[in-house]
């Protein structure tokens, strides 16, 4: 069973799950993070408070030299911009 729960705050019910994360070649230690779980997504998407607790900081999100080719991505959180991170292993 994966345990979760709702939004308190939310209009529209969204339902929410804790997760552990690590990112390799950017976190040193695993992280909680909170997801939106959306069972018809097609890619994992981490908003910029998420990037920041796994180690991204916020003024390399803002740097647009960083993050080429933008997508928009929507679901049931709402539609928003995305930059995409290939994760490559050695």
């Amino acid at each position: 069973m994966i345990r979760g729960w709702f939004a308190p705050r939310s209009a529209t019910p969204l339902p929410l799950v804790r997760v552990r994360l690590w990112l390799d070649g950017i976190s040193f230690t695993w992280v909680s993070v909170n997801f939106v779980v959306d069972t018809g997504a097609a890619v994992t998407c981490l908003h910029p408070r998420g990037a920041a607790q796994v180690g991204i900081h916020s003024s390399v999100l803002a740097d647009p030299r960083h993050w080429a080719n933008p997508t928009h991505y929507g679901g049931v959180g709402g539609t928003a911009s995305y930059y995409a991170l290939r994760m490559v292993r050695s």
